[in-house]
């Protein structure tokens, strides 16, 4: 009898979901409110009132999350802040990236052109570290279990290399020292590690010769167009895993090598906030070696001022509850047929069969749920870079037919989630 139609419509710039950050970057724009409502996202917040830093983002092709990445790094970077990514893309679009930044860029190209030494026992600044990763390198190597009895055989050379030599050649030489009464599989590990020292794709490595890059710039891209990187299809299945070849055998090692040296380098200076960028992060969580190195990266990185930042396709790529559950910020863009249920489980949002369809048909280029820092979730626009930097951006070859798309959807979509999300 008092509240008429009209003073209810009045209150709608005043109704809303909050999420996201004090302060920060301008997002985009919240899709749960009768207005637009700002989206302020700080990448380094986290950090600052005991939260994770770290960032998982998913969507199909196409669906917006690389060009979040992007825009996210821009601004890590422009705060001071530092990022160092591992780009796999054909079109290099990471490396693009580096022209627009503010700060100095290094990319490194990684193939056997490189110039430069991957050598864990020359470049990882602690002698536990250089024997940890040594051995989870050649490991991968030479596609051991984790529990294989062999394992043990490598650590111990490991460590008397560690003690005694200067280059990670120098395992090998011990292998052949040990006694074959004690230590399993001593000729055959001997026999695999001179025949890929030898190789030519494998001296960026194994070259003693060679010099280590430089880490110290403010975006770092570790770039991969001359390694035989094996496929999603050939990793995630175990019969095609132990088919590849052996040049795609040591990319796959080298991948999680030159991540972890990437790991060390933003938790090296705790005085600015850095992070390490991981796209279509399956080729890591594939294996034990890389589910643990993402573990510790994400876990450890609060303490160090530092974030993991994970993208994928699908939440499911992660294959390790614990990483999931250590992300402070989470980004569900467009899911495949089928994806949606997994996706809002990983939000900690009810599959409902709205929000399925909300993420799985609805959802446009740009539009995401976002679950922030505080475990608040909301639908959100993502808002376009200034137009210099959108172009370098933006890797969508119809950008310009997407942009009409979402602004024809946006208020159609607004009710709905309005109710499925809030």
């Amino acid at each position: 009898q008092y509240l008429m139609p009209r003073d209810l419509a009045a209150g709608a710039p005043t109704a809303g979901t909050d999420v996201g950050d004090p302060r920060g970057m301008f997002l985009g724009s919240t899709l749960a409110a009768a207005t637009l409502q700002p989206v302020l996202f700080d990448p380094a917040y986290g950090p600052t009132i005991n939260r994770s830093g770290s960032i998982g983002l998913f969507g199909t092709l196409g669906s917006g999350k690389s060009y979040l990445a992007k825009r996210i790094a821009w601004a890590t970077i422009a705060r001071g802040g530092k990022v160092i990514a591992v780009d796999r893309t054909s079109d290099a679009e990471y490396v693009r990236f580096a022209d627009v930044v503010p700060g100095e860029s290094n990319v490194i190209r990684l193939g056997k052109d490189t110039p430069y030494s991957f050598d864990p026992l020359r470049l990882f600044p602690t002698k536990e570290l250089r024997e940890k990763f040594t051995v989870s390198f050649l490991a991968l190597l030479c596609q051991l279990p984790a529990n294989d009895i062999a394992v043990a055989t490598l650590d111990e050379a490991v460590k008397r290399a560690v003690e005694s030599g200067f280059s990670i050649r120098d395992v090998e030489l011990q292998l052949r020292m040990l006694d074959p009464d004690q230590y399993a599989k001593i000729d055959e590990l001997s026999q695999r590690l001179r025949h890929v020292a030898r190789a030519d794709y494998a001296q960026m490595v194994f070259d003693p010769n060679r010099e280590p890059a430089n880490w110290d710039a403010d975006y770092i891209v570790l770039h991969t167009p001359g390694m035989d990187i094996p496929s999603r299809d050939v990793v995630m299945n175990e019969h095609l895993a132990r088919q590849m070849l052996p040049e795609q055998v040591f990319a796959q090692a080298v991948l999680f090598l030159v991540t972890a040296l990437a790991k060390t380098a933003i938790f090296e200076d705790k005085s600015r906030f850095a992070a390490l960028l991981l796209d279509e992060v399956w080729w890591l969580t594939s294996s034990p070696q890389g589910k643990e190195l993402l573990n510790a990266g994400v876990r450890d990185g609060r303490k160090h001022n530092a974030a993991v930042w994970l993208l994928s396709q699908s939440t499911e790529d992660l294959l390790d509850d614990r990483i999931s559950q250590q992300l402070g910020n989470r980004f569900v863009f467009k899911q495949g047929t089928g994806g949606g249920a997994a996706a809002l489980k990983f939000l900690g949002v009810d599959a409902s069969r709205e929000m399925v369809d909300l993420i799985e048909q609805r959802f446009q280029t740009g539009m995401c749920l976002y679950k922030d820092v505080n475990g608040r979730v909301a639908a959100v626009a993502i808002n376009k870079a200034e137009p210099g930097l959108d172009k370098a951006f933006n890797t969508n070859p119809d950008a310009a037919r997407v942009a009409h798309v979402i602004a024809s959807t946006e208020d159609e979509l607004r009710a709905l989630v309005g109710a499925g999300a809030a």
